[in-house]
């Protein structure tokens, strides 16, 4: 019992650093001043990189069995990862770290019915009542004008960028869930190093500026929030449950919030609050099961009706 007890607070401490290292993301992305196409190449460059270092020293660097299929999966699964990642940073450059983060949180509930659609998973009537709930708190947080359904064009393309990339993400995430014969740091790897390829005929080098430290950005992105926060997810993942790591997960777009007020000064007001907590308090009834419609009992009403 006790080595369970000790392998769950490793994981939970691993969770948790992670999560706080993904919170930084948008700052350095911002902060590094570079185009998003040219920002994605070199966090898949040196995360590679990283975790190839990281994979020597596991061991775990063999390509030897995997599948044929899980090649396929894994090719396809980092197309959408690594596209998430273009069209999240398109967003933090459009609109705020704040507003992209909590719109680009929707992702469970998109993992949800895109599952449902592609792969027949079933959908209950309160997982369907928590995703109109995460909608409305969705509408909130964009502040969608409801006389006139309308938005600056900026915030617009901002917010759609987010949202492709939840799509994105959902879809990578959906199909590597399928993966048998690679570990996840392997797929990381091989996901990274794919995103390389795809996105060197996009990188403009002529574009890249080296001034007020932009490296120590892009390697930080590459480096610690690529290959060290792909080490403790994934390891974090083997340890823990899905309850854990649902609520350990908010840990990310919290700290988001935080940094993006001390580097910008950037506040939710209270109507966009109340979409964020709506947002969350949905995120976690679908990830944790929770009941939200009424329990009706048919059979007794029924009986009431016939006395």
């Amino acid at each position: 019992m006790q080595p369970d007890n000790q392998s769950f607070r490793i994981g939970v401490v691993q969770l948790i650093s992670a999560m706080c290292i993904a919170g930084t993301i948008g700052v350095l992305v911002v902060e590094s001043g570079q185009l998003p196409t040219n920002i994605v190449f070199f966090r898949c460059l040196i995360g590679a990189l990283s975790l190839v270092l990281i994979s020597l020293v596991t061991g775990d660097l063999s390509l030897r069995g995997i599948t044929r299929k899980d090649w396929i999966l894994i090719g396809v699964g980092g197309a959408c990862l690594v596209y998430n990642w273009l069209f999240l940073f398109m967003s933090y450059q459009t609109i705020s770290l704040s507003l992209g983060t909590v719109v680009y949180h929707i992702k469970p509930f998109v993992i949800m019915l895109v599952g449902a659609f592609l792969f027949s998973e079933r959908l209950t009537g309160h997982s369907i009542a928590w995703t109109v709930l995460a909608f409305i708190g969705m509408l909130l947080v964009v502040e969608i004008s409801f006389e006139s359904l309308h938005m600056e064009a900026s915030k617009a393309l901002g917010i759609l960028y987010a949202l492709i990339a939840a799509l994105m993400y959902s879809a990578s995430t959906l199909i590597v869930k399928y993966v048998r014969s690679a570990s996840g740091i392997k797929i990381a790897l091989l996901q990274t190093s794919l995103g390389v390829v795809l996105l060197l005929p996009f990188t403009q080098l002529s574009e890249l500026t080296l001034g007020e430290g932009a490296w120590i950005f892009l390697l930080t992105l590459g480096v610690v929030n690529t290959g060290l926060m792909y080490s403790l997810n994934y390891s974090a993942y083997q340890r823990l449950p899905s309850y854990s790591i649902a609520v350990l997960s908010f840990i990310y777009p919290i700290v988001t919030i935080v940094t993006d007020y001390i580097f910008y000064g950037f506040l939710f007001n209270w109507v966009q609050l109340i979409g964020v907590v709506l947002i969350f308090a949905a995120t976690l009834g679908v990830n944790l099961g929770w009941r939200i419609l009424p329990k009706l009992s048919f059979r007794k009403t029924i009986n009431d009706r016939s006395t």
